[in-house]
């Protein structure tokens, strides 16, 4: 776990800051202690046993779809609004930027969505572990596969990661190749 973890880490950390101009909410410093934080929770989260993913790939998952989704945004993972984008109008929360849908078990209600926005590391675990369960139930429906043991393709990572833009299975963009290709340069870090 602790190599994971450290390589984890080290791609967040090499991951384009967001620039904030004059005023930014957090030092380098700061913000490399949050960047431990996600890395340690995705890390954490991806050994649970909300998915049946290797450990490497919900790893790898977890924090491609947080960069994509979130650049890893101090105002976004705090709960705030962000100067990077209006977070779906509000409906947004999180590093994963999850929405509530009612009646998809696999998203919160709308009461525990607030929940998953915050610094601490509850709150991280939250959302964190949101998305794995939400990613693995896409994957099980879009993914046609027997059984789980094998590394995802890139081809099944953009399938997931398009299901988890729209909700539901459907066509791969560009975007969600974006997606799969930072997946996989993750992975590969994580081999070393």
């Amino acid at each position: 776990m602790e190599l994971i973890l450290a390589s984890l880490l080290a791609f967040a950390l090499a991951t384009e800051p967001v620039h904030y101009g004059a005023t930014p909410p957090e030092t380098q410093e700061q913000r490399a202690q949050r960047l431990e934080l996600i890395a340690s929770v995705d890390v954490e989260v991806a050994h649970s046993d909300l998915a049946g993913f290797d450990p490497r790939d919900s790893a790898a998952l977890l924090l491609a779809i947080q960069i994509h989704e979130s650049k890893l945004d101090y105002y976004v993972h705090a709960g705030l609004d962000s100067p990077i984008g209006h977070q779906d109008h509000g409906k947004a929360r999180c590093l994963g930027q999850i929405h509530t849908w009612p009646g998809n078990p696999h998203l919160p209600t709308a009461q525990d969505h607030r929940a998953l926005a915050g610094l601490d590391r509850a709150a991280t675990t939250r959302c964190a572990s949101t998305m794995l369960k939400y990613l693995w139930g896409h994957a099980r429906r879009c993914v046609k596969r027997a059984n789980w043991d094998a590394p995802l393709t890139d081809r099944e990572v953009a399938l997931i990661a398009a299901a988890y833009g729209t909700g539901y299975c459907s066509a791969v963009k560009q975007s969600n190749k974006a997606r799969a290709r930072t997946f996989r340069r993750i992975r590969a870090q994580l081999e070393r």
